[in-house]
């Protein structure tokens, strides 16, 4: 804003320094290029000057045409030249209110008209001339030779040159205006203001530049509109005329169009070369438009805008049937030609009320690509509007592409440090209804941080980075690359595709995957003040029978709080789209991948219609929902929070895969937080708006638990539930530790198949206040089966694993551990903590517990000391009352000391007299036969009768039996 009332202030102080020195309209030549200037009343004939081979050189003292009157080059005396170069040496302002015109020209013929004391083309201002016009406020006009046309060093004839143009020399380079009636609201516009010839340039370079109402139209060729105070800008030649270059300036001046100005570039057959060029320092559009549109079956030219430090884009035309303010590259209708690109450069860019920056294609061809790069880029707000285009009724501020017809959509690319839009403000790409072309690509490349926060009051649309289509074409996909993505109170990144009620043939296109790497973090937070219902949201979804995109997100870490959500889903009907009497005719919804190097934290509900926070996938339809995988260090769902996979209609749920170090699932007060699978009976006027089945009958998928530590506290609950009839689904979970203290794990059926437990635990189950594990059936449904493989299973505090049922059967609970404390099995539930498998009515389930460790309750068995007699193991004669003894003597063994040889030639000879031992009978050793053996059972199940009964699994006969206390004889 600061910048905007610099720009305000300074323009007033050019312009009415520039009035000042207007002199009365009138076209005198200064003598120095034998100019000939003959008057008719207002008219003016201007024969001769100098010509130097195709150049020609006027010189002019004044140079003004006023309103009704002309100034016409005659080129009869000179038919052959092709460029014409005039300069204004007396000091005043050339103010144009009439016709410049170029006649008896053999060759095209390009005209230069350099004043450095200011131009202003006034609202009757026309043109026509042969070839290209430049209008330039510069010093001189250099060539390739090194000689230099001057408006403020006089030269003379001698000193003009036969060489091309190759530069502008700006200098202290007052401002040029153009002034006019406005466009008339639309893009074409019918007031075409000055208009250049068929595939020819228009340039204007001043040191400011300001359109009051001004519109500059140049069919198949090229405008250029540069601000320069110092430096030189660059001639390049072309087809077209000319292409101007600002490589070699150093300062920039400033620009405005104000009052519905316009620049209009129609392509009705290609031009490479033409198109539009704007650079200055500040650039503003206020209610004004710079547009291009291709009308053949060739390429449109581009737009190229550049502003050293700012590009603002706002203001509100009432009248308005396009955006107020608008830089546009369009296909128009029938045109098969591609779309020219808008390309976007700035140090800062602010789009306000519904301004826009975009390509569109009415016509086969596809649209031109958008490239916006800009230091900060915001875009707020949206504009009421009624037009064709706008068939919402609104016009957000926008950067984007939209198709209509048969031609696709051009690709979006942003790149910033910073990226904020607000209170609607988008970036976005739409398939309209009836087109068949595909959506834009977006692509957003953020250095630092992206912020989109609420929606338009006027729309009611989210602020965000958006792809939609409501036709058969395809939406784009979104890629997005940043240090932190915060979408907050509404704000989304999203892509949609929906029916429309009574429109055949909408829906049927897929919408785009989303694909979002943020090196620092994602945070996903709040819901609209204005709107309860418009939750922050970073997902896909299907209204229709195409299917919702993909999600794929790398991050370090990833926070959704507040009632926000990342998902995708498969509705009938979302928000006012979409048709719920085809709720059997859906898509199916996307994956999610989320690969979190340090955490995620799903927390709170949002605080207007107390839904969760949320991270998961959903159908409401006959579409199948999308798996989901995640993949991180730390995951926490907190506050009422929910992670989870979902069906309410036919369609299947999808499969929810998580791994993690360390599990925290804990609850607030009365508000469970919830990792799971469901099939759930939404009441009855929620059935009622999506035309949803009274029961589910879509199964739900697995879901597989992978992690180092699970906790859930205060009602945090894992669990796999199906309130219909289909399968309730199964639930794996493998842990090094699981800790649940007044939490839940389940897996519960209403009148389908129960769903399954499977544990594998490396160390520690441990259960207390309150906890569950349950597999439970309720009607007619069959109890689901319970697994569990833990070395330690505690329960404490009237907790429970239960697989019971009502009219079913009972489930099959089966426990693999070395050891299970306080828990016990029971027929029924009690106060205490129980294991039971029962049904009302139904077949009872089985529990078997195998506890392959010592049983602490029989107690400790001292061991004698010798469990053999050693005197039967050793002969008398080695008796130590005999004194028996080992002596070696004589010549044999080891020489006398270590440094003597070993020789072979020494005898080892025994000289004891042991005959006493010979009559010696040889000890005879007992063998013992053991007793019979009390064996340990390892595990118990109960019977059919109701009986307990021990069971002790047999040794094989070829291992030998480990050493027990149950080896001992009986006494």
């Amino acid at each position: 804003m600061r910048a905007i009332a610099y720009l305000s202030t300074f323009t007033i102080g050019l312009c009415t320094a520039a009035f000042s020195q207007t002199a009365i309209a009138q076209v005198t030549s200064d003598a120095t290029t034998n100019t000939i200037v003959t008057p008719s009343g207002n008219n003016f004939t201007i024969t001769d000057g100098t010509a130097k081979g195709n150049n020609l050189f006027h010189s002019f003292s004044n140079f003004s045409v006023s309103p009704g009157g002309s100034a016409t080059f005659d080129l009869v005396n000179t038919p052959n030249i092709t460029n014409i170069f005039s300069r204004v040496t007396g000091g005043n302002v050339s103010e144009i209110n009439g016709l410049i015109s170029t006649i008896n020209s053999n060759n095209s013929v390009n005209l230069f008209l350099m004043n450095p004391n200011g131009i202003v083309f006034g609202k009757d201002a026309v043109l026509n001339i042969s070839g290209s016009f430049v209008g330039t406020t510069a010093n001189s006009i250099k060539f390739s030779d090194g000689s230099e046309f001057s408006a403020v060093n006089i030269t003379t004839p001698a000193l003009l040159t036969i060489s091309v143009p190759i530069g502008l020399q700006m200098g202290s380079s007052p401002a040029i205006q153009v002034q006019g009636k406005g466009n008339d609201s639309i893009v074409p516009t019918k007031n075409l203001g000055i208009v250049t010839n068929l595939g020819k340039t228009i340039a204007l370079v001043g040191g400011d530049i300001k359109f009051t109402g001004g519109v500059i139209t140049a069919p198949v060729g090229r405008i250029e509109i540069g601000a320069v105070t110092s430096g030189i800008v660059s001639l390049i030649p072309s087809p077209s005329g000319w292409q101007l270059g600002y490589s070699q300036v150093t300062d920039f001046g400033d620009i405005e169009f104000a009052q519905r100005s316009s620049l209009w570039n129609p392509f009705p057959v290609g031009n490479p070369f033409g198109g539009i060029q704007v650079v200055g320092r500040d650039i503003r559009l206020d209610q004004s438009q710079i547009a291009a549109a291709t009308a053949g079956t060739s390429q449109g030219g581009n737009i190229t805008v550049q502003a050293a430090r700012s590009l603002s884009l706002g203001g509100v035309n009432a009248n308005a049937f396009a955006p107020s303010a608008w830089i546009v590259n369009q296909v128009a209708q029938g045109a098969t030609g591609k779309g020219g690109s808008v390309n976007i450069q700035a140090g800062d860019i602010t789009l306000q009320d519904g301004a826009a920056i975009e390509t569109f294609s009415l016509g086969k061809g596809a649209a031109g690509q958008v490239q916006v790069l800009a230091d900060t880029i915001t875009a707020t707000g949206a504009v009421a509007l009624k037009s064709p285009l706008a068939p919402s009724g609104s016009s957000p501020s926008r950067i984007g592409s939209q198709t209509y017809t048969l031609g696709d959509g051009g690709d979006v690319s942003v790149v910033a440090r910073k990226l904020t839009l607000k209170d609607g403000g988008l970036v976005g790409t739409i398939v309209f209804p009836g087109a068949t072309g595909k959506g834009g690509n977006i692509s957003v490349d953020v250095a630092d941080e992206i912020y989109a926060t609420g929606v338009s009051s006027i729309s009611l649309t989210s602020s965000g980075i958006d792809t939609y289509t409501f036709s058969s074409g395809k939406s784009g996909d979104i890629k997005i690359s940043t240090d932190i993505l915060n979408l907050i109170d509404g704000g989304t990144v999203f892509t949609f595709t929906s029916r429309l009620q009574g429109v055949p043939g909408t829906g049927s296109g897929n919408t785009g995957d989303i694909s979002v790497v943020a090196r620092k973090a994602v945070n996903i937070a709040g819901t609209s003040p204005i709107s309860p219902t418009l939750i922050s949201f970073l997902g896909t979804s299907t209204a229709g029978s195409g299917n919702s995109g993909n999600i794929f997100v790398t991050t370090t870490n990833l926070s959704v709080a507040d009632g926000a959500s990342l998902g995708t889903s498969t509705l009938p009907i979302i928000g006012n789209f979409g048709d719920p009497s085809q709720s059997n005719n859906l898509g199916n919804s996307g994956n999610i991948s989320l690969n979190v190097t340090e955490g995620i934290t799903v927390t709170g509900i949002n605080k207007f219609t107390l839904a969760p926070s949320g991270i998961g996938t959903v159908t409401y339809g006959n579409g199948q929902a999308g798996d989901v995988t995640i993949q991180t260090n730390q995951l926490q769902i907190l506050d009422g929070g929910a992670l989870a996979n979902a069906t309410a209609s036919t369609g299947n749920g999808g499969a929810l895969t998580i791994q993690a170090n360390d599990i925290l699932v804990a609850g607030k007060n009365v508000r469970a937080s919830v990792i799971g699978a469901s099939a759930a009976i939404l009441n009855a006027t929620t059935r009622k708006f999506y035309n949803l089945p009274d029961v589910p009958t879509g199964n739900i998928g697995v879901l597989n638990i992978n992690t180092n530590k699970l906790t859930l506290r205060n009602g945090g609950n894992v669990n796999v539930a199906h309130e219909g009839t289909g399968d309730a689904g199964q639930l794996n979970i493998q842990a090094n530790r699981i800790l649940l203290d007044t939490g839940n794990i389940k897996a519960t059926t209403a009148s389908g198949q129960g769903g399954n437990l499977r544990f594998t635990v490396g160390n520690t189950l441990l259960l207390r206040n309150g906890s569950k594990i349950t597999a439970e059936a309720r009607s007619n449904g069959n109890g689901g089966n319970i697994t569990i493989n833990a070395p330690i299973i505690v329960g404490l505090e009237n907790s429970d694993i239960i697989a019971n049922a009502v009219d079913g059967n009972g489930g099959n609970i089966q426990i693999n551990t070395q050891g299970i404390f306080g828990l016990k099995y029971r027929s029924q539930l009690t106060p205490e903590n129980d294991i039971t498998a029962s049904s009302q009515l139904g077949i009872n389930g089985t529990v078997n517990i195998n506890n392959f460790g010592v049983d602490p309750n029989s107690g400790l068995i001292e061991l004698p000391t010798n469990v053999t007699d050693s005197s039967q193991q050793i002969t008398s004669g080695c008796s130590v009352n005999t004194g028996s003894s080992f002596v070696s003597t004589g010549r044999g063994g080891l020489p006398q000391n270590p440094t003597q040889d070993l020789r072979s030639d020494r005898p080892w000879i025994d000289l004891r007299d042991i005959s006493a031992f010979h009559n010696t009978q040889p000890a005879q050793v007992q063998i013992f036969q053991p007793a019979k053996v009390l064996v340990q059972a390892t595990s118990w199940h109960r019977n059919a009768q109701g009986q307990i009964e021990l069971v002790a699994a047999p040794s094989p006969s070829n291992i030998q039996p480990q050493l027990t206390c149950a080896a001992l004889p009986q006494s």
